[in-house]
């Protein structure tokens, strides 16, 4: 699960741990502006092309930003759909009783406004099949979640269940737990959409970039590509132990690593032929290097540990990576 950057830019990742499964979630990057409205930025410093994006790339964004609020993995708000889930799993309801129930496990998190803000990006015009299917699958799921949710956090803020001896927590717990993992499910497979959307907009975005000579903003963006794709290779628990896994991850390494370089000595370039601010490089584009090169030094920590704390390690340094690239994304 990945969230979205502005401006195509690339993805975060948060680590849950649910139903003792390592999942990643890694924030998606939306599409930014170029020249023929295909994602990208038109200069180095960070200003887009003033044409308009196509319906299509709004929407785009419109879904990443809802996707990245379900996610919430930006450390901002209550907190997204897994970690609602979760902490309401610790409230462990089927096992509690009206003297040790700790409510303040049990909330909606952020989901409302998240959802709301799904159904309005649902609602413009444009999108892929693929998305709009996996959107509609999705607000069905949170609706569902939600209209059970919803007055369940009422009965527990209210400390009704003191009234009927945790009855009605009990009964429905089950069902709130199947209804949160359908609802994480949905979330999985609207990720999964936006990827191939994404990944269709980056690859125009990247030739666009080069061919107008902008490889500033080339390097800044295969570079984010290229540590989402390392993160990205390491899907299941075991993967955290598996030598052919780490072996393509040192081959990613390598390319990000030369990628990081060339993105450092272009800014270098950049930054001292600008004669005034406005020509200056978005001081952005150079600190996107730090992270992802925490993004290494991470990962060979888990070459060495195989320890999923490591693993966390690395999706928040690409989650920083692309918190950082959305601030050259105008």
């Amino acid at each position: 699960m990945i969230e979205r950057f502005k401006g195509a830019a690339r993805s975060a990742i948060s680590v849950s741990a649910l139903a003792g499964a390592m999942t990643a979630a890694l924030l998606l990057g939306g599409c930014g502006k170029t020249s023929d409205g295909q994602g990208g930025q038109s200069s180095a410093n960070g200003v887009a092309a003033s044409a308009q994006p196509s319906a299509d790339m709004v929407k785009l964004n419109a879904y990443t930003e809802a996707h990245n609020d379900l996610l919430g993995v930006a450390g901002v708000g209550l907190g997204g759909l897994a970690d609602t889930a979760q902490r309401y799993d610790q409230a462990d309801v089927a096992h509690a009783s009206v003297q040790r129930l700790v409510t303040m496990y049990i909330s909606s998190g952020d989901i409302e406004p998240a959802l709301e803000k799904l159904k309005q990006a649902r609602a413009l015009p444009g999108g892929s099949p693929g998305a709009n299917k996996a959107a509609d699958t999705l607000i069905a799921d949170l609706d569902a979640l939600m209209n059970r949710l919803r007055p369940l956090v009422i009965y527990y803020t209210s400390k009704a269940y003191i009234e009927d001896g945790l009855a009605r927590g009990k009964a429905e717990d089950a069902l709130l737990k199947a209804q949160f993992q359908t609802a994480l499910t949905g979330l999985q497979g609207f990720s999964d959409a936006l990827d191939v959307e994404r990944d269709k907009s980056d690859a125009a975005a990247l030739a666009d970039l080069k061919s107008r000579g902008d490889m500033l903003g080339y390097d800044a963006k295969l570079a984010l590509q290229q540590g989402e794709s390392l993160v990205k290779l390491f899907k299941r628990p075991e993967d955290l132990n598996n030598p052919a896994v780490f072996a393509k991850g040192d081959a990613l390494v390598a390319e990000l690593e030369k990628t990081l370089a060339d993105l450092r000595q272009r800014y270098a370039a950049a930054k001292a032929k600008a004669k005034t601010p406005v020509e200056a490089p978005h001081p952005a584009y150079e600190g996107l290097a730090d992270p992802l090169t925490r993004l290494i030094g991470d990962y060979r920590e888990l070459k060495q540990s195989h320890q999923p704390r490591d693993f966390e390690a690395m999706t928040n340094d690409y989650n920083s990576a692309v918190n950082m690239m959305n601030l050259s994304q105008p």
